[in-house]
């Protein structure tokens, strides 16, 4: 996986690659790691967020759609 833009908070950690795909991993409470709200707990490894539209294909901020 190529990093294109890493950011690491307390108690999870946010991956943009370079095709622009979000991984996330780490504690997972009320949808932090964008996985939805009924996906809680401890991910150790990283999980693809769906989907990848939250990414902004130029400068890799991520976009609310909602």
């Amino acid at each position: 996986m190529e990093a294109r833009d890493v950011a690491v908070g307390a108690t999870h950690i946010a991956v943009v690659t370079g095709k622009n795909e979000l991984y996330t991993w780490g504690l997972s409470t009320c949808g932090a790691l964008g996985l939805g709200p009924e996906k809680q707990g401890v991910f150790p490894l990283p999980q693809l967020v769906i989907p990848p539209a939250h990414v902004h294909p130029e400068n890799g901020w991520l976009v609310d759609l909602g």
